[in-house]
């Protein structure tokens, strides 16, 4: 009996077409496959660029105190009557400014050992009763003005310090708690008389 065994190229013959169109589909599927992933990349690499790169923020030119600017005019204080006067502005509730105290007394002192060119004079957002009781528990010993709004004076917070001319002219300024240089600074502008 003779059985017909088919060649294996008969066989390859009748499933050529099906492996030839799989072979097709598959190439198809991977160029596809390539190109979504070349498209997703670029979307997530564009989004990136444009969240850091295209958003630049736009420099905006802020109000505050600028040297030679004049300064706000201060209650019961002349500028002309000095040669500079500081400005220090605290407040009682101020972690900085109570660190900052000891400080501030060393200028008081410099000043009366300069010959008083320099007047100082403290100002505080606070009422006269929490100023006066502050002034006193912290032994400023200068003239202190309360209720001041800080605001209206370009001061961003406290401490700050704010040296003036006799013309009411901002000369510096020293904004926060003042670091050793700015110190330094400080003493200096007062013992100095800039």
């Amino acid at each position: 009996m003779l059985v017909f065994e088919p060649s294996e190229s008969t066989f390859e013959r009748t499933l050529d077409p099906s492996r030839k169109r799989l072979s097709k589909m598959k190439a198809h599927l991977e160029v596809i496959t390539n190109i979504a992933v070349l498209l997703v990349a670029l979307v997530v690499l564009g989004n990136f660029a444009w969240i850091h790169l295209a958003k630049q923020p736009v420099p905006r030119v802020e109000g505050g105190l600028r040297k030679g600017d004049a300064f706000s005019l201060l209650p019961g204080v002349d500028y002309s009557k000095s040669a500079q006067t500081l400005i220090i502005a605290l407040s009682s509730r101020c972690e900085h400014c109570n660190e900052s105290v000891p400080f501030f007394r060393q200028v008081l002192q410099a000043t009366l050992e300069g010959g008083d060119k320099t007047r100082i004079v403290d100002v505080f957002p606070e009422t006269a009763d929490e100023v006066s009781r502050y002034v006193l528990e912290q032994q400023l010993g200068v003239k202190a003005i309360p209720g001041i709004n800080f605001k209206a004076l370009n001061l961003p917070g406290t401490p700050s310090v704010v040296l003036v001319s006799n013309e009411g002219k901002v000369l510096d300024f020293w904004i926060g708690k003042p670091s050793k240089d700015a110190e330094k600074e400080i003493l200096d502008s007062v013992r100095h008389n800039t």
